[in-house]
């Protein structure tokens, strides 16, 4: 009995694919009437004189573009400065009178990335961000599935990343999500096929989302792939060149410092770090810490956790566990501990699902419920907006420990993967 295998009924992923199936349908209609209504160019304008924009991510994004290309070089030359950003701001999606900045903290290569999205107007801009966001989300999920050759599994796991509550919020909020998850799609297949160039350049442009790079470039240099991450950083300084040039050089200096100040402003928004969905929330409401106490915590564990996946990854590197050796597990290490993670990129752990071992049944099977099982903190009584957020962070926290479960269960053979070649 001790060595007999956890299977599943035969009828579990037809059945699972029904379900998500289901939810796929009732979330697809609400996001597109929804979508549909907002998209008009009349309507932006309506929520704009509100101050009722929900596509606020997708507005700052859109004003990456907009500074990038504007005419007046000390707009150009200043897009970290909140007055400025707020101009923008005031122009294409707020009404003037609010009382703190939706800061724009992105990275300095977004704004010239997003150039061509700003010369379209806001709601033809909106739609090929959209587009664009879900034809890279499904091309880089469909090439991930069909290096796995998970079969019919696929469809369960597409089905559920596009039906969750944190991909609803993703469009809701005009966040980039699907295409983030197609990019690290397409880092984890050419990782595994060995494309040391391709995911080299993969790798810079998920820095896009830096805390998600920095994990991933680790986990790489302790699987010795020097090859990637030389590709990366080499994109990555043509990127940064190229926004010295847009934007001036000293943007791409000050970077660092814009970060850490955004994060302990008392006059901006758009940190909100009690309502993330990591380690940062829990001990803002669980621990009952401050703002900076808790920021400062919660770097002091990412550094850690940077260490111990360098560890883990080098020290197994000569064995034939494949789990240390997936990038997948990497991005989990981040979503708990990086001190940036929202609801919304919590979609990211179907990266794990559909690449974990066949053994790690509970992991893989708990993943064919996140449809429906994600929208429950949205049902449950709360009177505050953590009440929906903090269940997620216990997610993301759940699945890490169920990985290192994983990783601890998988047999460790000697000789299962050469230095420089682990897949």
């Amino acid at each position: 009995m001790a060595n007999k295998r956890l299977t599943l009924p035969k009828s579990w992923p037809k059945f699972a694919s029904f379900i998500n199936a289901i939810a796929i349908c009732l979330v697809g209609m609400a996001t597109i009437v929804f979508v549909s209504e907002s998209c008009s160019k009349a309507k932006f304008e309506s929520l704009r004189r509100d101050n009722h924009v929900v596509f606020i991510d997708f507005f700052k994004y859109y004003i990456c573009g907009k500074l990038a290309s504007a005419p007046d070089i000390h707009d150009r030359h200043s897009p970290y400065a909140p007055d400025v950003q707020y101009k923008y701001l005031a122009s294409y999606a707020n009404a003037t009178d609010r009382q703190k900045v939706e800061y724009i903290e992105y990275p300095p290569q977004d704004f010239v990335l997003m150039m061509p999205l700003a010369q379209l107007p806001p709601h033809q801009a909106y739609i090929a961000f959209v587009l664009a966001n879900a034809l890279l989300g499904s091309g880089g999920l469909l090439y991930l599935c069909s290096v796995q050759k998970k079969g019919w599994r696929s469809i369960c796991y597409i089905l559920a990343a596009l039906a969750c509550a944190p991909m609803f919020r993703a469009v809701t909020l005009g966040q980039p999500t699907f295409g983030l998850l197609g990019l690290m799609a397409l880092y984890i297949a050419t990782w595994q096929r060995k494309k040391n160039l391709a995911a080299g350049l993969l790798l810079a442009l998920i820095a896009i989302k830096p805390q998600y790079a920095v994990f991933m470039g680790v986990q790489a240099l302790a699987a010795r792939r020097y090859k990637i991450v030389l590709m990366s950083l080499l994109a990555m300084a043509v990127l940064l060149i190229v926004a010295a040039c847009v934007i001036g050089p000293q943007n791409i200096a000050i970077y660092p410092s814009v970060i850490a100040n955004a994060a302990r402003a008392t006059n901006l928004a758009g940190s909100y770090g009690e309502q993330m969905a990591n380690l940062r929330a829990m001990l803002m409401v669980l621990a009952g810490l401050d703002k900076d106490a808790a920021l400062t915590a919660c770097s002091f564990a990412c550094a850690v956790s940077l260490v111990a996946l360098f560890i883990i990854c080098s020290v197994t590197l000569s064995t034939s566990n494949k789990l240390t050796a997936n990038p997948a597990l990497a991005i989990v290490f981040a979503l708990y501990f990086s001190p940036h993670v929202h609801v919304y990129d919590t979609v990211l752990l179907i990266l794990l699902a559909i690449t974990a071992p066949a053994n790690a049944v509970i992991l893989t099977t708990g993943m064919s419920i996140l449809p429906l099982a994600s929208w429950l903190p949205f049902f449950l009584p709360h009177s505050q907006q953590t009440g929906i957020t903090l269940p997620f962070a216990f997610v993301d926290l759940a699945v890490l420990l169920l990985a290192l479960s994983a990783l601890a269960s998988q047999p460790v053979t000697k000789g299962g993967a050469s230095r420089g070649n682990s897949t």
